[in-house]
């Protein structure tokens, strides 16, 4: 009987644990591939490129906190060029990109930005 309680306690957990991080699975993919980008020394995104996809965009601070699920002081500190954490910068860039934002890297001009053709920009 002891033996019974507990497999089904087991199950019972990592059910919950499934459940519960099932949410956070982009957020795995998005830190991993931040990661593997740092170890090959790519710049994921730059503060320039920030500002230049919410001003094409149309969207302010607060609305980019809330698509990435960070502090409205974090994205003006990344903004303003202090560095962040790789998992941070990720949400920034995966927020963007499922705005709408095509990032441009680096080809001897500088890093870029531009926007989907089939997008809507707020106004």
């Amino acid at each position: 009987m002891y033996v019974e309680r507990s497999a089904a306690y087991g199950v019972a957990v990592i059910l919950a644990l499934k459940q519960r991080f099932r949410y956070c699975d982009a957020n795995i993919r998005a830190a991993f591939a931040v990661s593997m980008q740092f170890r090959s020394g790519d710049a994921i995104l730059t503060p320039a490129q920030c500002k230049m996809a919410r001003a094409g965009l149309g969207i302010g601070i607060r609305e980019l906190a809330e698509q990435a699920q960070v502090s409205t002081n974090t994205v003006s500190r990344f903004e303003a060029g202090e560095e962040l954490k790789g998992r941070t910068v990720a949400a920034l860039r995966a927020a963007l990109e499922a705005a709408g934002v095509i990032f441009i890297e680096e080809n001897g001009e500088g890093p870029g930005v531009r926007l989907r053709k089939d997008l809507k920009v707020q106004s």
